[in-house]
Formats: C-alpha cells, sequence, structure tokens
C-alpha cells in the first residue's frame, strides 16, 4: 500500500513537472545590485537584467573589454567614470535606464539607446589620434526610435571625429560640443541649451530652440475617507520624460477651485483642505504647465468625506470584525442621527465611553487599540467635543 501511494506520488510530481514546462514556467529571479567601488577590468559580456541595478560610485572606473547589455539601471555617480573600449557597444534596451552624473566615454565605442538616457554628468565619443584602433570605426551615439536621451542643464555631451544619430526624442538643455561630427536627426531634437564646435555636418530635421514636453499628472488622498472637518493632503505628483516639470498645480473639486500648489524640486504638489462637505467628491488635480511643458489633469479622484454618525458606523463595523462589542457606538451613532446638536455633547461622552472600553480590553492588541481609539478621536474632533 505504501509503495503504491509512492507510485502515485511520482506520477503526479511527473505530470506537474512536465505541465510547467510546456506552459513555460520559470521560478522569478531575484532582482541584483551591483556597486563598482575600485577600478575594475570587464573582459566578459555583461547583461544587466531588468530590475538589476549596476552603480559605479566615485572615485570607481569600470572599463568595458566587452559588451554591455542594460535592461535594469544603470547610475554612474558623481566621481565615476564608465569607459568602453574600442570594438564595443554599449545597449541601452527600451526597458533599460542610464542614469549619468559621472562620465560615461566611447574610445572608438559604439552607444546604442533604445530606452531613457539621462546625463548630468559628461558624455564623450572619443577618437584616439594618438593610439587609434585601425580594426574600430569612428564613436557612434545612436538614439533609436522610442528611446530618449536628455542632457540636463548641467550636462556636457562631447565628441571628436564621432556619429550623433538621433531617430527618438534628443533634449538638450545643457552643452553639447562636437569637433569633425556627423549629427544626423531624423527625429525630434530639442535644442533650449548650447551646441558649438568646428567641422559638425547636420543633415535631416530641423533642430528646434524651443521645445515643450508632455506631461502626466496623477493625485492621491492621504486620507479616503475622511470625515467632515477632518484635514485631508492632496498630493498631485506630474512627471515628464527626461527633466521634472516646474510650476503650479491647480486642485479642483468638479469644475470648482478649492486651492492650487507649487511644484517642488520633485514634481510634487499639496493641498491640505479640512472644509469639504460631507458627501462624495470629484477630485482633480490640473498642472497648468509652462515654457517648457504642456498642461495635463489628472483622473478624477473620488473623496469620500463621511458625516460623524457615518464615521461612527464604520468604526462599529471595524471594532465588530475584532470581536468588540459596544453599545456606546450605537448610542453615539443615534444621537448624532437624530439631527438635534444639542445631543451631541451626548455623542461625545459615548466615544469617550468606548474609549475608555477599549482601554480596558486585555484581548486587544496595542496596534488594534491604537486603531480603533484613533478614530474615535477624529470623530470626537469632527463633532466638536
Amino acid at each position: 500500500m505504501k509503495s503504491l501511494k509512492l507510485i502515485f506520488f511520482a506520477v503526479g510530481l511527473i505530470s506537474l513537472l512536465s505541465f510547467l514546462v510546456q506552459t513555460g514556467f520559470t521560478a522569478p529571479v531575484q532582482a541584483t545590485t551591483t556597486i563598482i567601488t575600485t577600478n575594475t577590468d570587464q573582459t566578459t559580456s555583461l547583461i544587466i537584467n531588468q530590475g538589476d541595478l549596476l552603480q559605479i560610485n566615485s572615485g570607481a572606473r569600470l572599463t568595458m573589454d566587452s559588451s554591455l547589455d542594460n535592461n535594469g539601471t544603470i547610475n554612474v555617480m558623481s566621481g565615476g567614470t564608465l569607459w568602453i573600449d574600442p570594438n564595443f557597444i554599449m545597449t541601452n534596451h527600451a526597458s533599460g535606464q542610464i542614469n549619468n552624473m559621472g562620465e560615461i566615454t566611447a574610445n572608438q565605442a559604439n552607444i546604442t539607446n533604445y530606452g531613457k538616457f539621462d546625463d548630468v554628468g559628461s558624455v564623450t565619443l572619443f577618437f584616439s589620434d594618438s593610439f587609434p584602433d585601425p580594426t574600430a570605426g569612428v564613436p557612434r551615439f545612436t538614439n533609436q526610435a522610442g528611446a530618449e536621451l536628455y542632457i540636463d542643464k548641467d550636462g556636457v555631451f562631447a565628441g571628436v571625429e564621432c556619429d550623433l544619430t538621433n531617430s527618438g526624442k534628443l533634449n538638450n538643455a545643457g552643452f553639447i560640443h562636437l569637433f569633425s561630427c556627423v549629427l544626423d536627426n531624423l527625429g525630434q531634437f530639442c535644442n533650449p541649451g548650447t551646441i558649438d564646435g568646428e567641422g559638425i555636418i547636420f543633415r535631416g530635421n530641423p533642430i528646434e530652440n524651443t521645445c515643450i514636453s508632455d506631461t502626466t499628472t496623477s493625485i492621491a488622498s492621504n486620507n479616503n475617507p475622511s470625515v467632515f472637518s477632518q484635514p485631508v493632503t492632496l498630493t498631485a505628483t506630474v512627471t515628464s520624460s527626461g527633466r521634472t516639470p516646474t510650476g503650479t498645480v491647480t486642485f479642483k473639486d468638479g469644475i470648482t477651485t478649492i486651492g492650487s500648489g507649487t511644484l517642488d524640486g520633485t514634481g510634487h504638489a499639496t493641498l491640505s483642505i479640512s472644509v469639504l462637505s460631507a458627501d462624495t467628491h470629484s477630485i482633480t488635480a490640473v498642472y497648468l504647465g509652462d515654457s517648457s511643458f504642456n498642461t495635463s489633469s489628472s483622473p478624477v479622484l473620488s473623496q469620500v468625506v463621511l458625516t460623524p454618525a457615518q464615521a461612527v458606523n464604520n468604526l462599529e463595523n471595524l471594532a465588530n470584525s475584532i470581536a468588540v462589542k459596544s453599545s456606546d457606538l450605537d448610542n453615539a451613532q443615534k444621537l448624532l442621527n437624530d439631527n438635534n446638536p444639542s445631543n451631541d455633547n451626548g455623542a461625545c461622552g459615548k466615544l469617550g465611553a468606548f474609549i475608555n472600553e477599549v482601554n480596558a480590553n486585555k484581548s486587544l492588541t496595542q496596534d488594534q487599540k491604537n486603531l480603533l481609539i484613533g478614530q474615535a478621536n477624529v470623530i470626537k474632533t469632527a463633532v466638536g467635543c
């Protein structure tokens, strides 16, 4: 009998393994973080998978004597260097993000970008006159269709005897210095910054000096549902490719403006409000845009504001869910529902009695007590106890 069970178990296990193989099941791979802190030579191909991070710290240099494929994130910190030797290619794939605050140099090498590439430091396409590799061509940077290259106001992109081809979006708010280079613009090239040098061959689409980037706006509430007169903080987040938008966000309840806020350095604006009526409100955030960014509006956030009686009902349901039964909450709700403000003090007394009851309950954890008492105190504040 025991051997028969083992046979059934083995057959079941084989069937399961066969199913997993046929459906292409693979076990999830844990993301890895690689930090380069010293000078390192990489002589074999390096692949950064999606979700992984490669970071080159200040004072460190990673020299690529092989190909580099990035599907995750590469951070070159200020004072760090990523050096690509002749004949090798660094490819930033569509899911990849490169954040360069240090130095990236392609020495008769190629950089191909399909994803997002933010340059706050310096990128150099270098052709060695002293020791050129006769088997390597000129250094190239190719910004493919759908890719985004952003050169920050403090960023530098330099090239000597190079090819710079843009088929995606290239936004230069900093400095491009090119000498004896070919610049092919087949996509969108926005240049509020500076382009200079000698012997530059321009081809393709015209370069725009005034550029406006699209934005996306979202909104969140720190307290939903809230209780009437309870403060609610609304946070708008405005994003754009490459750069952080600046300017003003207007907060609206339907078509009525309820306040505004200025975006901080991370693209966030907040509004704290405590005068929303007891109802469901359709809240939106509208970014007004500026000379560099287009306006955008968030999806509607349904902010629910409860009456104190509704809040007591929710509190009672919460208490019941953790086996706390209280007649004081029933009585408080009745007093708040009778539309007689003179009975509100009685409701305050019932809520206070509930708080005492919770404090004395030895079967509750401290977290459970804090949750129930915290909500009760919010209601007391709303009632004016």
